[in-house]
């Protein structure tokens, strides 16, 4: 059976331009066996990336001169971040990321320029609006993916998102619902969550800024209040919400559906709860960040069931739903997690992949 070190020369030989790319600058040592550069050349060649660059084109209104926000800014502005559609923000970016490009790509720095500006023209400003005030945290959070975690409208934002919930969830507080209130068969939440909008609820996007921003940028405080907001979101009781938590208000009787909440694959056993994000990977590859979650149950039961999935010359080959990749559909729910372009080879690659870098990641926080 392959070791660890053997592992990454599989994927070196047999793997294609994002896994022959993740694996050398991310797994292996440096080594004058390979050329890094060759390989980002490769990657960044690869048509399956073209493609999803071609997919991160800013709206409009970001390539205008600042204006004072109108209602056309605002709708087209949520709109081209928040979405199902690969063209949407958070499923392209975060797709790239996925393929290894980070900050200081010159191509992905140009896209992102526009979008990098008006995060730092918006993240301070005072705003009313629902849907401004949920854009941002959405951009922050994925930019700090794919490596502007340096930038101050980025850390701004993570960390007023952080200190928000933070206060909110250290309280150990899941009374969250107004009683026997629903809307459209859903449950209304507290309006004292939602002040004027906010969201004082841990959501998924906060995980990937989080998970992305702090181990590198956040202090040893911050990292405690994240740990304090994954031990809450771990909780059977938080567990038990319904999923995507319910309808929030902002104080003035307009209304909308939540979603987003953070609910666990297989927390509760196979098989899982309806539109609950399938993928046990993603959720790992999120939440391995967090001391909190790598000490818990579910975190340590999952890895020995990604485990069960080793074959016996060493690779992996999990259940293909772990690891689809949708025409349509929400990155944060799992439906992107290709990074073959050949689909119909790509299983056993990219589930040993996965498993080396989570051994890695493991053993370094050791």
């Amino acid at each position: 059976m392959m070791n660890e070190k053997e592992l990454y020369t599989w994927l070196m030989d047999n793997g294609g331009p994002v896994i022959r790319y993740r694996t050398a600058t991310e797994l292996m040592p440096p080594s004058k066996s390979y050329n890094v550069q060759h390989l980002k050349d490769d990657m960044l060649q690869s048509r399956q990336v073209q493609k999803w660059l071609e997919r991160l084109i800013p709206p409009v209104f970001l390539l205008k001169e600042p204006t004072d926000i109108t209602p056309w800014v605002l709708q087209s502005g949520i709109m081209d971040i928040h979405g199902s559609q690969p063209t949407r923000l958070e499923n392209s970016l975060a797709k790239l990321a996925d393929f290894g490009l980070k900050k200081g790509i010159s191509e992905l720095d140009r896209r992102t320029q526009p979008y990098r500006k008006w995060l730092a023209e918006i993240a301070e400003r005072p705003v009313k609006n629902v849907f401004i005030k949920f854009s941002p945290g959405i951009l922050a959070s994925f930019l700090a993916r794919a490596g502007y975690v340096d930038e101050q409208a980025v850390g701004y934002t993570l960390k007023k998102r952080l200190n928000m919930i933070y206060d909110f969830t250290r309280k150990g507080d899941y009374d969250i619902y107004i009683p026997n209130k629903y809307l459209r068969k859903l449950p209304l939440i507290k309006l004292e969550l939602s002040p004027g909008g906010d969201c004082y609820l841990p959501l998924i996007y906060d995980i990937v800024g989080w998970a992305a921003y702090l181990p590198e940028y956040g202090t040893k405080q911050d990292r405690a209040k994240a740990d304090t907001i994954i031990e809450y979101i771990f909780n059977e009781k938080y567990q038990e919400f319904p999923l995507g938590y319910g309808i929030m208000g902002d104080g003035t009787g307009r209304t909308w559906s939540l979603g987003w909440s953070v609910h666990l694959p297989r927390y509760f056993g196979a098989p899982d709860k309806k539109n609950v994000n399938k993928s046990v990977v993603q959720m790992i590859s999120l939440l391995i960040n967090f001391k909190a979650a790598r000490q818990h149950a579910w975190f340590k039961e999952s890895m020995n069931y990604l485990e069960s999935f080793r074959t016996e010359k060493g690779t992996y080959i999990f259940p293909s739903d772990y690891l689809e990749e949708k025409t349509n559909g929400y990155w944060v729910l799992g439906y992107h997690m290709g990074l073959e372009e050949n689909r119909k080879t790509s299983l056993e690659l990219e589930s040993t992949f996965w498993m080396a870098k989570f051994h890695k990641m493991l053993n370094e926080v050791v």
